[in-house]
């Protein structure tokens, strides 16, 4: 037996017809979700290990991060006018 567009739109129709009548058997309480998080402690929202050690450890990487960008600044070789002047009519 083909399964054709005709029997689709005849299971759809029966299908909606038997939801919709109220013969459909389904959960009678509510499902309940919930998500359980802990309200109090290190592990909270204001918590040390949710809020302040990342803090930190941020603090941290940002402060390495811009001394580490300004000393490899300092070691780059500061070109003098001539080279500059070199540079540009090379350019041209």
């Amino acid at each position: 037996m083909r399964f054709t567009r005709r029997r689709f739109v005849q299971a759809a129709g029966a299908a909606i017809g038997i939801s919709s009548t109220g013969i459909s058997f389904g959960q009678t309480n509510p499902i309940r979700l919930g998500l359980m998080t802990v309200k109090t402690g290190p592990l909270a929202w204001p918590g040390v290990l949710a809020w302040w050690i990342p803090l930190v450890a941020f603090g941290a990487w940002l402060v390495t991060a811009a001394v580490l960008t300004i000393q490899a600044a300092g070691r780059e070789p500061q070109p003098t006018p001539t080279d500059l002047i070199a540079r540009v009519a090379t350019a041209s």
